[in-house]
Order: C-alpha cells, then structure tokens, then sequence
C-alpha cells in the first residue's frame, strides 16, 4: 500500500495516479503543512490502521481485534510510547530526561530517540525537516538473523573477527561467512557455545553502529567567504543524558555492554552526532515494549515500573571525547577529514 501525506492540491492526482497503477492507496494530512511545522500524529494513525488491516489480517490474527476496546500497536510504536515516557515522565511522576533506546531483534534494529532538536553549536546551520522531539526509525536490513548476511556484506570477516576475538583473544573464532548463511537460513538459532555468542554480539555491536549512525544527525563543515561554518543534518544527539538497550541480545547476550557501546560517538566517524557519554541502562527484564502498551491506561505506573528494572551499565566512551570536549573533539576530527 502508498500512503500520501503531503501537499493536499496535488494528493488526489498522485492518489489517481497510482490507482489506476492498481496500487491501494490512503490519503492522510500533510506531515508538513507548513514550514518549520509537522504534523506527524494523522499519518501515524493511518499507518497503524494499514498495519492492523494488512499485517494482523495476513497473520491471521484479525479476530483478536474485536476481544479488545484499544488500538492493536506494532512493537515499535509501543516501543517509543514507553521511550517519550520513560524520558518526559508525567505530571506526578518525573522521567530520566533525553533518551537513546537502541532495541535490536532477529528481523529490525530499531532506533528510538526522545530530545530536543539542538544545533551543534550556536552558530551551526541546521538543514532539513524539522523532527518531533519523539522519533524512531526502523532498520528492516539489521536484524541479527534474518539480515545477517546484510550485515556480514556491510562490515566484512575481518571487522567481525576483530570484533569477536576482542572480547576473548584467546578464543578460536568461527567462519563469519559460513556462520551468517547458516543465520539467514536457521533464523531460530540460538547460539550453542561461547565462539557462537561472541558472533552473535559482534553482529549486533555492528548493526547498532550502522542503525545508529542512521538515526543519528550528521554534520559538514564548508568553507565561505566569512569562513568555516558548520552544516548539520538530523538530530543532534551528543548530549543525549541516558541510553537504553532492550532486546534478547541485552537479555540474554553474554556482552551487552559491548553491543550498547556501538552507539556512542566515535572520532572515527566525527561527522555522526552519536551520543556522547551518556548513563547506560539495559531493559534487562525485557520490559520497555510492554510497558508502552501499559501506560495507555497506566501511565505512572508503567514509569514506576520502567525505573525500577533499568539496570544500570557502565560504557566504555570515547575517553579523548568525553574529557576533551564532543565540540572541541568533533572540529578537531573533522579538520582532517574531507566531507
């Protein structure tokens, strides 16, 4: 199905259009009626009927619907709900402030960030659409199963090789190669000893980099005639407080530490506006989605809830970065390198 939300003058002629295509097609508000304002919230409630009428419906799952009087929400929707709330808390009960949830599965790796739209410095020109102060994006080529060989062509054997004998260099690695096409056809594995999970958690270190790096702003430097100035795209997240890693990986992955650290600023890639140095949590009860689905009627409680079971971690971050300063860092990496 096409989903239209744009300018309304000419929505109905590209409705026309793709229809007589044969293509289903829905019409919603413009998600940016006008400039530097977004209206996103009717174009999410399309999209969630269109999942309830096609996916619950292919599932087989469409006589569920009438057993319940709430909205049937896809795991990623429920899973910002609990983020925005788990950062912004309510009127009675305070959250945990900006917010970073890296939530990696067999299918997606899921991005989802609760903070201000900041500029990486004062004088720094921001480009783009505007963007809500809740926003995910969902990576349907990460999934540390049925993606895996996506994620083996996008870092190679030797990057996860490294990544694996890093964590237990005594250790004999396994065949990354042969290892992904038996994931990508056994998308039920679980690992059966300990070389199988450090390849596990080097799949998931290196789709959270790439989905983070994604989700996360980017910055350019170009040079005018009053000088060097900076051009950033996206958001900004250096300064992000917290970050939150949920998923069987942070369950059960035997270094979830080194999976969560694969979202945190890097002077090997300064134009990324990564996160920082941020407090590290794991959802190690594996509670963050269904709590989303809880404070549609529970709200206080579902926060009550989520603070209690975060589990705090410590991240190794870039040490130059965080005593030198994201700003001072950042200009210094990016004068050596031609964006």
């Amino acid at each position: 199905p096409f989903l239209i939300c744009g300018n309304r003058v000419v929505s109905e002629t590209i409705r026309g259009m793709l229809e007589q295509a044969g293509k289903k097609v829905y019409v919603t508000n413009n998600v940016l009626p006008s400039v530097n304002e977004i209206d996103i919230e009717p174009a999410q409630n399309q999209i969630r009927e269109i999942f309830i009428e096609h996916i619950i419906k292919a599932k087989g799952l469409e006589e569920i619907k009438v057993l319940f009087d709430k909205p049937i929400i896809p795991t990623p929707k429920a899973s910002l709900m609990a983020s925005a709330l788990l950062a912004d808390g309510t009127k009675n009960e305070p959250g945990i402030g900006s917010l970073l949830v890296v939530e990696v599965g067999g299918a997606t790796t899921n991005v989802h960030s609760v903070t201000e739209m900041v500029p990486f410095t004062t004088d720094t020109i921001i480009r783009g659409l505007p963007e809500p102060r809740s926003s995910r994006t969902v990576e349907g080529d990460l999934g540390i199963r049925y993606n895996a060989r996506t994620i083996f062509d996008f870092v190679g054997a030797d990057q996860l090789n490294a990544l694996a004998k890093g964590m237990a260099p005594d250790l004999e690695t396994i065949d990354p190669d042969a290892y992904t096409r038996f994931l990508s056809n056994n998308v039920e594995h679980v690992p059966k000893d300990l070389a199988e999970s450090l390849m596990d958690i080097a799949l998931a270190s290196s789709a959270v980099n790439i989905a983070v790096e994604r989700h996360a702003g980017r910055l350019k430097s170009e040079f005018t005639a009053v000088g060097e100035i900076y051009i950033q795209y996206g958001r900004n997240l250096l300064d992000v407080e917290n970050i939150l890693g949920t998923g069987g990986i942070f369950r059960y992955g035997v270094k979830p530490e080194v999976v969560l650290a694969s979202a945190l600023f890097s002077a090997k890639t300064p134009w990324s506006l990564k996160p920082r140095a941020p407090k590290a949590y794991l959802d190690a009860d594996y509670l963050l989605y269904a709590m989303g689905l809880f404070s549609q009627e529970h709200s206080e409680s579902a926060l009550r809830i989520m603070k209690k079971h975060l589990k705090p971690i410590r991240l190794e971050a870039d040490r130059t970065l965080v005593e030198g300063g994201a700003i001072h860092e950042t200009r210094k990496s990016l004068g050596k390198i031609c964006l």
